[in-house]
């Protein structure tokens, strides 16, 4: 099959490229490279991440033809709040593996919740019936629902809302927070293990089931090799529900930091994100990231291994392996 995957050059999306790559797919990528406009900060960013992860740093502006990149991959650049890049990137290709979506919000960009992950959406699907696709991989997030406390979670469950009634085939995965060389969420913890004197602790007792991300492809790959997944939606989890405080301590374990631990009251980690919204573009947490904190993330129904058979991987056996001592 021709696979077109948007959010192609993220952490997730380099991948699942690869691994459907191995499957004998023929990839189409569809990146947001639209970096003239990026601060020399961001542009140093992106360039040691994909880096990092083998990727590929190039400025353009327009592409007007696909390009190939050095893995032989074609690729686009678009943006999924504009519905003709989206065709031309649709058009040939037999099916769309969607993962485009933020944590964070940066509304003087255009980059809100709602615009990227409900109005995206609607983009995808028209561009999708345009090019006659009908095959549909959504990658969702664990902890989506209609009433869900954090905005994040709720505009998830209206971009799944629309995908079920596209009336395309569509498959829809709800992962937990993904983990694997180079992924921003142990990148994060790093930063907290290793920067204070002592490591602080928010939200200590509230379970999460990270997975990896090796697992989360797989589970993208068969979805599209095996039709009867079509029409369904499942939670994708790791193997073991750990608390926050337990995730921090593997880090600082696998990092090499013997720091004592603090841990933080939630009213102060509130205030914190109140303020530093206010202060910073990229603040160390946010309003909506906080609430999210503050229920777990887990599942009963991990279809990871119930419905895909997968032997899973472990952030506890696989974070040595991939985390590197910071000597502090």
């Amino acid at each position: 099959m021709k696979i077109l995957i948007t959010g192609a050059s993220g952490f997730l999306g380099k991948n699942t490229a690869k691994r459907l790559s191995a499957d004998g797919h023929s990839i189409r990528e569809l990146v947001h490279n639209d970096r003239t406009a990026w601060s020399l900060e961001e542009c140093i960013e992106a360039f040691v991440q994909e880096a990092l992860q083998g990727g590929y740093f190039k400025l353009q502006t327009e592409v007007e033809s696909p390009v190939l990149n050095e893995i032989g991959n074609e690729i686009f650049k678009g943006n999924i709040l504009d519905l003709q890049s989206l065709e031309k990137a649709a058009s040939g290709v037999d099916a769309v593996v969607h993962l485009v979506g933020i944590i964070q919000e940066r509304p003087g960009t255009g980059a809100t919740f709602e615009n990227v992950h409900v109005d995206g959406v609607k983009n995808l699907i028209a561009a999708m019936k345009s090019a006659s696709v009908s095959r549909l991989v959504h990658v969702s997030a664990l902890g989506t629902r209609e009433n869900a406390p954090s905005r994040y979670h709720r505009s998830k469950w209206q971009a799944e809302k629309l995908v079920i009634e596209s009336g395309l085939q569509y498959t829809i995965l709800r992962p937990s927070v993904i983990f694997g060389p180079g992924d921003g969420f142990t990148a994060k913890l790093i930063s907290l293990v290793c920067g204070p004197p002592v490591i602080p602790v928010a939200g200590g007792k509230t379970k999460l089931s990270p997975v990896s991300v090796d697992d989360v492809a797989e589970c993208i790959a068969s979805s599209l090799s095996d039709s009867k997944h079509i029409n369904k939606v499942y939670d994708i989890a790791g193997p073991e529900s750990l608390s926050v405080e337990e995730i921090m301590r593997i880090v600082a374990s696998a990092a090499g930091v013997r720091k004592p631990f603090a841990k933080v009251p939630a009213l102060a980690v509130l205030t914190a994100a109140l303020i530093g919204e206010r202060i910073f573009r990229n603040p160390p947490i946010t309003v909506d990231q906080f609430i999210m904190l503050s229920e777990d993330n887990v599942t009963n129904s991990n279809a990871a291994r119930d419905v895909f058979g997968l032997k899973l991987k472990s952030f506890r056996d696989e974070a040595p392996k991939f985390i590197m001592k910071c000597g502090c």
